[in-house]
């Protein structure tokens, strides 16, 4: 019923919402709806206009007019208005009886003047309020400002420029605003209870994870065998049966080789990595010197000429660098003497991982059937660049061996798969040979021993994987237990 209405005239009045050619057309009916309100309303409403640029109370909330405030507005405003003058003016001209007063306006506006609603029927909506002539005088004009006309250029408001954020600050923005997430801890998660419940927890599920590692390493059994390149077999006890299959490993402790020079000294056309670049440096047909002792200081190893041999050029070396170069070429044989004699199958073909074969059958192509490879087995077929020959030989499944030497530990100590004994292993009495047996590792390279490993593995891993998991959980079971108590003592 106007109210909507004075509030926007009021608005625009003060400046803080700058008419536009559409409002400007609105400021003549604006006029008439309040020339057609009660006395008492537009009176409330005047002194409430007033009231703001003098930093008192209005209907119970404390509106304060900053300088900084009123600058702006003035700025916003098409046409400078001064409110406090006109008011003043206004109020001199006008009857004692009819100026506003604080003490009128508060009766306005306090809640314990304001009289119960009456019902409203259609005479009272109809019967206009008595008013004075001092109110036909329309609102603008008591305010001392008029609309603009339509020669004068209105002016837009002007906000302030916004800096554009740089390509950093952009990246890192979805990062920091990120939404609250939708499952939240309850709070009483963090209580001194319930963390005393889960370090419980914890450290109970520690201690029955260690044991259980611990059990699983009791049932294992390994048999070790050192040997050296002047020992030519080993007798190997074996006390119990083993009922499932056998593995047979190869160690080779102090080898130092998870250093970063070597593991990246390895033939690009072969496998690469995603974290490092691999070469061929010091590992191409002329270091072979390192391996054949072709130097007068050095040891010959006359197991590895043909690494020499089948280089159909005197320039290539396929697969090159360091970690082909110094491949484990060893192979074993493995007799029972006593109490029956018997010779086990040591399967050799299934000993690389499935991932492993996939990689190394895309590059390395077996061309031992074709009428041109009198002298070699495989090439090396980059998806860039020509084929190279290969050194790398197809029987006693040397390409397999290959495989899992070129997978290098993470660790310096060397253990690797080298033969599967499906059907298991008597108890008993057996000889290993050595039909192989490279002087290069404990002659020149100064390993002081190398040796083999005939054990199972269990659903956890090795015998050794188990004890080593299974200790490192009861002591960090016994560490967790510790601390809960600590904690629940406090």
């Amino acid at each position: 019923e106007g109210a909507p209405s004075v509030a926007m005239y009021a608005l625009f009045a003060l400046g803080c919402c700058p008419p536009n050619q559409e409002h400007s057309k609105t400021l003549p009916t604006l006029a008439d709806q309040l020339a057609q309100m009660p006395e008492e309303r537009i009176v409330v409403a005047t002194d409430a206009l007033a009231m703001q640029s003098y930093d008192l109370e209005l209907l119970g909330h404390t509106v304060k007019t900053e300088a900084e405030e009123a600058e702006n507005r003035r700025h916003r405003m098409p046409r400078a208005v001064e409110v406090p003058s006109a008011l003043h003016e206004e109020d001199a001209a006008r009857p004692p009886s009819s100026v506003p007063s604080r003490e009128r306006l508060q009766d306005h506006t306090s809640p314990k003047s304001v009289p119960a609603a009456a019902p409203r029927d259609s005479a009272s909506r109809s019967a206009p309020a008595p008013r004075g002539e001092e109110n036909n005088v329309p609102l603008p004009e008591r305010l001392g400002a008029t609309s603009p006309s339509a020669d004068e250029e209105i002016v837009p408001a002007q906000r302030a420029p916004q800096k554009n954020k740089g390509r950093l600050a952009r990246l890192i923005h979805p990062y920091i605003q990120q939404v609250e997430a939708s499952i939240q801890i309850p709070k009483w998660f963090y209580s001194r209870k319930s963390q005393i419940a889960v370090s419980s927890c914890c450290t109970v599920f520690l201690l029955l994870v260690g044991l259980l590692l611990l059990t699983s390493a009791a049932s294992l059994r390994e048999y070790a065998v050192d040997y050296t390149h002047e020992v030519p077999w080993r007798n190997l006890e074996i006390d119990k049966d083993i009922t499932k299959n056998a593995l047979v490993w190869y160690e080779l402790p102090q080898v130092q080789v998870n250093q970063k020079r070597f593991i990246e000294s390895k033939d690009p056309d072969m496998i690469k990595t995603v974290v490092s670049n691999v070469n061929c440096d010091d590992g191409h047909y002329p270091d072979l010197w390192r391996r054949l002792g072709t130097d007068s200081e050095d040891v010959a190893d006359p197991t590895a000429a043909f690494m020499q041999n089948r280089s159909v050029t005197n320039t290539s070396f396929a697969p090159c660098g360091l970690v082909a170069l110094s491949m484990f070429i060893d192979e074993f044989k493995l007799t029972r003497i006593l109490p029956t004699p018997a010779v086990p199958v040591l399967n050799q073909s299934e000993i690389t991982l499935k991932t492993d074969r996939d990689i190394f059958d895309e590059v390395l192509i077996d061309v031992s059937g074709s009428s041109n490879s009198s002298k070699y087995d495989f090439e090396i077929r980059p998806a860039k660049g020509d084929p190279r020959v290969s050194w790398l030989r197809k029987e006693r499944n040397f390409v397999d061996h290959f495989k899992v030497w070129y997978r290098q530990p993470a660790a310096p100590h060397v253990r690797n798969l080298w033969a599967k004994i499906e059907d298991g292993l008597l108890g008993g009495t057996y000889n290993l040979t050595f039909p192989v047996n490279s002087p290069i590792w404990t002659d020149q390279w100064g390993i002081p021993t190398k040796r083999v490993i005939v054990g199972t593995a269990g659903t956890f891993g090795t015998y050794g994987a188990c004890q080593f998991l299974g200790r490192l959980c009861l002591v960090a079971g016994g560490l967790q237990g510790l601390i809960t108590a600590l904690f629940f003592m406090s």
